[in-house]
């Protein structure tokens, strides 16, 4: 991989996308797997839990109001939430990154329910796009608790486990058929897959897509915090990416400038990340979701952390140029 530098020609590299940092505030010390047993019913009394949950989870993104007959899956997947969260009450720092994915799962929804007011999407398979996006990181609370990242070549496929587990909650019984049941659950599995597989129905090609589109511009929300000019600092977030001042991945800026969205393999330093959250602009697949990202502003704060180059001050000349 050739790499750009105005500093030096270093050759260290990150060890591929399986490899991750150790976040400085855990009480853990390495990524090694941890007995943590996901929540089940023979394992806490969720009912007697219900009346107890933090308050702060009773925040809403407004979801639940507009949309009351999801309610019930709210009370779910905040008391899931809740539980993980209670058995770390005593450690801030796996706390954080569990309400990290808490707020991003909710405003994923938020932005599906947008997406879908903009859009011609069928009325017939709202629901499922909606639940699929409330649960399409349901597996992230027990990856994190047990791994200590965010990284699925760490620890599992947080996809294909989110799938499972809403199959062993039987969450979606109450549904009204089967087929719904199991296009939600592949939505869920499928979300965070570089490509789709070829000949799904076009049901899960829709639903799926929607929640790729809902859940990447949150991200860029969730990314500006910690790739803007002034970064906080989570290896787990930001997949332990040296800052490296002006260097970035010549492969990953002739992917951006070709249009082509790039590839988390080809990552080196945060720069190359930031400029691949921008190539996720040419790979939506609801028209509304660039108008979503321009309104947000929050990739302007990412193209913000970029070194000032002429090289990119070109790509935010260029990215500007596509959100206009």
């Amino acid at each position: 991989m050739t790499i750009i530098s105005t500093n030096s020609d270093r050759s260290d590299r990150l060890g591929g996308p399986g490899k991750v940092g150790r976040s400085g505030g855990s009480a853990r010390a390495d990524c090694t797997a941890r007995n943590v047993p996901p929540p089940a019913d023979k394992q806490a009394d969720r009912k007697s839990l219900e009346s107890h949950v933090d308050p702060e989870c009773q925040e809403d993104s407004g979801s639940s109001e507009a949309l009351p007959d999801l309610a019930e899956h709210r009370r779910r997947f905040d008391v899931y939430y809740w539980i993980f969260s209670r058995q770390f009450q005593n450690f801030p720092d796996i706390c954080e990154h569990l309400r990290l994915k808490w707020e991003h799962s909710l405003k994923v929804l938020s932005n599906a329910v947008e997406i879908i007011a903009g859009s011609d999407f069928p009325p017939r398979l709202e629901r499922a796009a909606l639940l699929a996006s409330l649960y399409h990181d349901i597996a992230r609370f027990e990856q994190y608790a047990r791994f200590n990242t965010f990284r699925d070549g760490q620890s599992f496929d947080h996809g294909a486990r989110g799938s499972q587990i809403l199959k062993q909650e039987s969450w979606l019984l109450a549904e009204e058929s089967g087929a719904d049941r199991a296009l939600v659950r592949a939505a869920v599995s499928m979300h965070n897959r570089a490509e789709l597989p070829s000949g799904l129905p076009e049901s899960y090609v829709l639903v799926t897509g929607l929640v790729r589109d809902a859940d990447k511009i949150d991200i860029i929300r969730v990314l500006s915090a910690y790739m803007g000019p002034q970064c906080k600092h989570s290896p787990a977030v930001t997949a332990a990416l040296p800052e490296l001042p002006g260097e970035w991945s010549r492969k990953i800026y002739a992917d951006l400038l070709a249009k082509r969205c790039a590839r988390y393999e080809d990552l080196h330093c945060l720069n190359d990340f930031r400029l691949l959250v921008c190539t996720w602009l040419f790979n939506l697949n609801f028209p509304i979701g660039r108008r979503i990202i321009s309104r947000q502003g929050y990739l302007r704060e990412i193209l913000a952390g970029l070194p000032h180059t002429s090289a990119m001050d070109r790509v935010r000349a260029f990215v500007q140029a596509d959100l206009e």
